[in-house]
């Protein structure tokens, strides 16, 4: 577990944790201490050690960014800045799976959709139209129904 490796995450961090369960997981994970990365990679290149560390930590504010970690002197003899792929960062819509309880079936539905996207126009312009209609995602059209049920007063 990443807690063996880095220590426990400071309060701060963990009390930035939305989710209240996931909170308290991991405030009841038992207290570490980081390791200390010199002694854990005896003989490695100091620089690679230095990348490390800055690419895991685990308050984001403070973590390398890829653009950071291309330009890092480990990486200098590799980095090739006119040939270095960009793209913009993955929209929430990609990730609106996250916020339904899903069944097995409902995942393999929504794999099925996502090769589909590949092989089928249709299914990439739809994929396309939805992501313009729906920019926070749009599974809410499949699976709303669910969560209205979820959190339904029990005494209706």
């Amino acid at each position: 577990m990443i807690t063996k490796l880095l220590g426990n995450p400071s309060p701060k961090l963990v009390n930035q944790i939305e989710n209240e369960k996931n909170r308290e997981f991991v405030q009841q994970l038992p207290k570490r201490e980081g390791k200390k990365f010199e002694e854990l990679f005896k003989g490695a290149n100091p620089d690679a050690i230095d990348l490390l560390k800055k690419m895991l930590t685990y308050d984001p504010e403070d973590r390398i960014t890829v653009e950071e970690a291309l330009k890092h002197k480990y990486l200098k003899q590799l980095s090739c800045p006119e040939d270095e792929p960009t793209t913009e960062p993955v929209s929430a819509f990609d990730f609106d799976f996250e916020k339904y309880s899903l069944s097995k079936e409902d995942f393999k539905d929504l794999i099925y959709e996502e090769i589909m996207l590949y092989h089928s126009d249709e299914a990439a312009l739809n994929y396309i139209k939805s992501k313009e209609q729906h920019p926070s995602g749009s599974l809410h059209l499949k699976y709303a129904h669910r969560m209205r049920k979820a959190y339904r007063d029990p005494k209706e």
